[in-house]
Parts: structure tokens; sequence; C-alpha cells
């Protein structure tokens, strides 16, 4: 954790069951504490099931040592005075400044004793006490008495971290202890959910933990490709989606020993045997989901290992549920771990995801997203919302229940009866997170668009990504006369980029507009004029919040590809130029040897490479009894770079040269000029002269000049 933040202490305890309004309000019939009072001495008619969900958890929690627990939580509500109950107005938070033993004291097989609020005072027993690899320790016990849970404790003096938290079996109240900057000690009421990732009954008091498995209707319809199981060690790929990012969310296939975390101890996680392929499948899904931001997603744990200690995950995907107690959840993740020392995972629970490469996918986004503070997307009535719409469009929230819809995204709550409007983006990019989105790859200003530059088959290729909902990448390419293709497909075929694509010519006029209706890519065909031509591309959405999605989350990476139209050919003047050695590419040199220069015979419209080309000489004729005609033959196609001038002389002295008529690269002629079918395909014309000298003594010659 940086220096000078919040720190957290996180006492975690096995359970809770409850309303959670139940935290929030106060209730006429609740029974009053005696001040002071052992929790020992505090009656019970509920018997306590050892249910854990340590520090925002997502899902169902089960301590090592309480195997035998309901899988779904239906037993009824605690009756008052299962915990201590209070009227105080403001019980959220009180220092414990000499109530709380220091950490150091916390050691294995001794007791401590946390006075709580209103003087109820429990008393831990420490079971374990572990050293992580970065220094952090990690203390483990379990609260005595009849009222039953779990604490979980860690911190960590280099990184300045400290966390803590206390849950009590099967009840909806949970404690979080924070240190402030002075070293003093405060403890904070909590919902469970605050602290879990729980679904509460509000009509019959069940709590149930965790994202949901996969339905039992819905598992047994997987795919046998999808849902092939192989025993053994897998052979992971090492895949990273954003090498240059230090932050990562490490996917762990390989099975894992965990020890001293907040989960218990000494959990052996099973390997999913999963081959290569699928393996990578899941990962392209994953790294889909967080292609906007400056986070790498690794499947290589020497890259997590080498991240620094607070800005990294472990999403350990496993058949092993057996040591949580539960075969109901998908997965589970404790809130805001992400930023923990220490080597606290979440978890995927891929069994009860019928092995189905989407479904596991969809569940290590969700709890990744838990790590970094995310709360569950629910619609009045549900937790988890399962989304709407059908097809390649059809979409659900990621925090929500993704399962079966082709695009999940982070979610703002747009849609009707949203139970969560957390802003997804900016929790998951905050500084709290502390690495934030990709720097933008590409400019969105047409005068510093990126230069696609087409090859010798005048293909072009190239790749963006979409960081925010307001950012625009350009482009800008050259293209001749014809058909201008181009292809914007996501850069990940399981993307969450909708994109629209706008082509604009060099005069800023809109060219087309592509935004199918029902995919999210954009294709442009279209015929051009030859010029300078800008793509933009940008995300957009599709429908309405409540039918598809917004452009709020619709960012990722996307390829363009395509074919810009062929350019006119080169003039042979313009090829000889381009094909001859640097020290001889000069309009006054002659590669054929027939005594034309290059730039003499790119005005003429001969071969400069050939000295065999026949060659339409000018020639000069009287015209009457004065003045002259002259006759030039310039190509069909009159290059527009030269310059032509027809200039005549009585003496032949350089400075006795006047010009008769000029042709301008506009193809405009000054002058008394006419244009009439030249020899071979040529265009000829006459210029004619009548000055008051008589014809005989005139001399005429046309001087050309390059324009450029």
């Amino acid at each position: 954790m940086l220096k000078n933040t919040p720190i957290r202490m996180i006492f975690a305890s096995t359970a809770a069951l409850g309303l959670a309004v139940a935290i929030h309000t106060q209730s006429s019939n609740r029974l009053k504490p005696e001040s002071h009072k052992d929790d020992d001495a505090i009656k019970s008619t509920a018997a306590a099931s050892h249910h854990t969900h340590h520090g925002h958890t997502c899902s169902h929690h089960h301590s090592p040592d309480n195997d035998a627990r309901s899988a779904h939580h239906s037993r009824p509500l605690p009756q008052p005075g299962l915990l201590w109950e209070t009227d105080l107005t403001d019980p959220a938070s009180m220092e414990l400044t000499g109530v709380m033993p220091s950490p150091v004291d916390y050691r294995p097989n001794t007791r401590q004793s946390i006075t709580i609020e209103n003087g109820t005072r429990i008393h831990i027993d420490v079971q374990q006490r572990h050293t992580h690899n970065d220094g952090t320790i990690a203390i483990n016990g379990t609260v005595a008495g009849k009222t039953q849970g779990r604490l979980h404790m860690q911190w960590n003096s280099q990184d300045d971290f400290f966390l803590g938290q206390i849950e009590f079996d099967n009840h909806p109240v949970a404690y979080e202890i924070t240190r402030d900057a002075q070293g003093t000690h405060h403890i904070t009421r909590r919902s469970i959910t605050e602290l879990v990732c729980a679904e509460i009954d509000t009509t019959t008091g069940a709590v149930r933990y965790g994202l949901p498995q996969l339905p039992a209707h819905e598992a047994g319809g997987v795919d046998d490709s999808e849902a092939a199981h192989a025993e053994g060690p897998s052979l992971v790929p090492a895949l990273n989606s954003y090498p240059a990012a230090s932050a990562c969310i490490y996917l762990d296939f390989d099975g894992e020993q965990v020890t001293g975390t907040s989960w218990g101890s000494n959990i052996n996680a099973a390997a999913t045997g999963y081959s290569a392929s699928k393996i990578t499948d899941i990962w392209k899904r994953v790294a889909a989901d967080f292609e906007p931001f400056n986070l790498n997603v690794t499947t290589d744990e020497s890259v997590y290992l080498s991240a620094p200690a607070t800005r990294r995950i472990r999403c350990i995907i496993t058949p092993s549920n057996e040591w949580y107690g539960s075969n109901s959840a998908g997965g589970v993740a404790k809130y805001n771990s992400f930023v923990w020392s220490g080597d606290t995972p979440c978890w995927v629970f891929s069994d009860n995801l019928a092995n189905g490469s989407k479904y596991i996918a969809e569940a290590c986004s969700h709890e990744a997203g838990h790590t970094f503070g995310l709360s569950h997307d629910g619609k009045s009535g549900t937790t988890y919302y399962a989304g709407h719409g059908s097809g390649a469009v059809s979409w659900a929230p990621i925090m929500g229940s993704g399962y079966f819809k082709s695009v999940t995204q982070w979610s703002k709550g747009e849609y009707s009866s949203a139970t969560n409007t957390q802003d997804d983006l900016s929790i998951i990019a905050s500084a709290t997170n502390g690495f934030g989105y990709r720097s933008d790859d590409h400019n969105n200003q047409d005068s510093s668009a990126t230069t696609l530059a087409a090859d010798s088959s005048n293909q072009i290729a190239s790749s963006g990504t979409i960081e925010r909902q307001d950012d625009t990448d350009v482009f800008s390419m050259e293209s001749g006369a014809g058909t201008l293709t181009l292809a914007i497909t996501p850069a990940n075929s399981y993307g969450n980029l909708d994109i629209q694509a706008d082509l604009f010519d060099a005069s800023g006029n809109l060219v087309t507009s592509i935004n199918p209706a029902t995919q999210l890519n954009a294709n442009i065909s279209t015929s051009v004029s030859a010029g300078t031509y800008f793509l933009h591309v940008r995300s957009t959405g599709y429908g309405s919040a409540n039918t598809g999605f917004t452009d709020y989350a619709s960012l990722g990476a996307y390829t363009v590809t395509g074919e810009v139209a062929a350019a006119a050919v080169p003039t042979p003047f313009e090829l000889t130029m381009a094909s001859l050695p640097e020290n001889q590419r000069n309009p006054s040199d002659d590669p054929d040897g027939d005594g034309i220069s290059n730039l003499t015979e790119h005005a003429l419209g001969t071969d400069p490479a050939s000295p065999e080309t026949s060659h339409h000489f000018s020639s000069v004729s009287p015209n009457g009894s004065s003045g002259v005609e002259f006759l030039i033959d310039l190509p069909a196609d009159i290059p527009s770079d030269v310059l032509y001038t027809v200039e005549a002389s009585c003496t032949l002295d350089s400075t006795d040269w006047t010009s008769i008529a000029s042709r301008d690269t506009a193809g405009q002629w000054s002058g008394s000029v006419t244009e009439e079918s030249g020899p071979s395909g040529t265009r000829r014309f006459r210029v004619t002269e009548n000055p008051s000298e008589p014809w005989t003594c005139r001399f005429i010659r046309i001087h050309i000049e390059l324009a450029l």
C-alpha cells in the first residue's frame, strides 16, 4: 500500500446470517447489552453455523475446520440477543486505544480480548501466525464463546499496511478495524454485505455467499469441448495481455498451497488440468475485460511475483471447493484485496461452473472486480442482474451474472431499477488501485493523425485501443481513385468494444459512417477519388441501456486492416527517377543514352529508359508573309508538374528571347494556341505568331521546367 494512505486491519470471521437492514436500523424488540459483559454470557437461541467471509468476500466461505455447514444458509434469522445490540445513535466508529492488544501480542495458542461496542468484550483464540515472502505478518484466530466467528489480521511495516476484520457466524454484523496515521485503532460496525460478497433474502433471512454457480439445467448443456476436464497438472502457456504494466491479475491454473491468508490455513487447491488452448481461451476472455487499463492479465507466476505486493491479485481457478464447504459458489473474493500486502487470492471454482471457458472467465473478471472495490450489479428483486437482449449484442454487467450474454461490460447502473450505480471504471482506475488507464495510443485530430502507409499491394494495417469513453483514434491514408475498403474489428474475439468508424476526406467532409446494428465491428467499402482520407475510430453503444448498452464501457483494443485504391501509374519520367540510383536522380540525366534528358522525355511523353522510342519533334513553318507557326506534340496525359513556354527570337542572343505562348500546370495556355489531334495519340498544339519582322528572321524554341 502506498505511504500515507488509509490503513485497514481486517479481522475475518466465519459466516453471518441475517437481514442486512438490521445493521443500519434500530428495532424496538432488540435486547440491550449489559455494559462490559463478557460475550460468553450472552445467551443464544440459534445454533452457530460457522460460515466465514472475510474482508469483503464474494462467495460461500468456510474455514477448513468447519466442514459440515449448510451450503444454502437457509436457516431462520437469529433471535434478538445472539449478538450485542445497541441504541447508540452513531455506533459506526469508536476508538480502541488501550483496548486492543498490539498485533505483536497475537501469538499462536494465546487468547486476546477486544472490546467491541458498548463495552462488549470478545475473546480471540490465536491459531496461526504466518510471515509471507514480502514481509507481511498474518494472524488467524477464532472468536471464542457461543457467539462464534473468525478473526484475520495482517500488517506490513514496509508497505505501511494494516488491516483486520471480525465476522460472526450466521449474523449480519461484522467489524472492521483500522489504524490511522497516528497509530490509533478505530473499530467500525459494518453490514456483512459491506465486507463480504453476500446476498440476503429479505423474506426468509437466508444469507447466500458468493457468485452463484452455473444453474444445473445449464451445466448439462455445455459442449464437450468446453467441459472437458483433464486430470493431472496443466501445461500453462505464458500469456500476458499488457507486459508494459507492472500491476497484474494472475490467473493461476496449476494448483496452489495457500496458507496465512484470511481464507484460513493450509488450503490445497488442485490444478485444473486444462489444455493450453483452453487456458488461452479463458485468458483471452478475461484480458478483454481489462484492455482499457494499465494492467497486465497474466498466466505467468513469475510476472505476478515480480509485481508490487500491493498492486497484484492472484485468481486461483481450481476444482477444489471442499475447503470452502460449499457446492453452490462459482467464486469468491475479498473486497479491495488487490491493494493488500501478502498473498490473499480470489477464487473461481471450476467444477461449479461446468468447466466451461465462458463461465470461468466471467467468474474471474467478477471476482477480480471485487478485489478492486466493486459491488454487485443487481436489479430490483435480484442481486446478480443477468442482463438482457439476445445474440451478438446481448448484454450483462460483469458484476452481475454474465454467464449467458455475449457482451459483458463494466457498469454504472444505467439500466432501469439498477441496485448499484457505482462508476466501475472510475473505481478500477482510481488512485487507490494505483494503475489507471493505458496511455492514449493515437491522437484525436486530423492534423496529428497516425499515418496508415500502404504496402506494395496497397494493403494497410494498424491497431489501437479505445481507453476511455470520449477517446477517438484518428488515422490518415492516401488512396487512388477507386474502392477503399477497411475492416475495424475488436482485437480480441471476446472484446467489449462496439465500434463506430467514420471516414472523412481532406476537406473534412464525411464520406461515410459505419455502425452496424447487430455487430461490434465496423466495415467500410466505398468509392473515392484520389486523395487523402481520415479514419476516425470511436466507441458506441447498441440500443438503450434497457435493451442493449451505452458507450460507457464500450472500450478495448481493435485492429484496422484494409486496401486503398491503387494510385495512378507514374509517368515514365517519375518511374525512371524512382528507379535510378540516388546520385543519378536528376532531371538532366540521360539513363538510356539517346541524347534526350529525363526532363525532356518526361515533358514530351517519351520513354527515358528506351533509346528506341520514336519521338515527334516540334516543327516550325511560315505563316504567310510574316510570322510563324510552331507545332508541338505533347503526351495524351500532359504532366501536371511541367511548365511549357514557347519563345521567339530574331538574333539568337540569350537576352532576345520573348515568350509568345505558355501553358501552366492547370492546363491553361496563354497566347494564340489551338489544339488538334497529333500522331500516335499525342495532343498537338499550334502556336501562331505574327510579328512585324519578316518571318525569315524568327527562331522558335520551347522552354520546359519542373513546376515543383
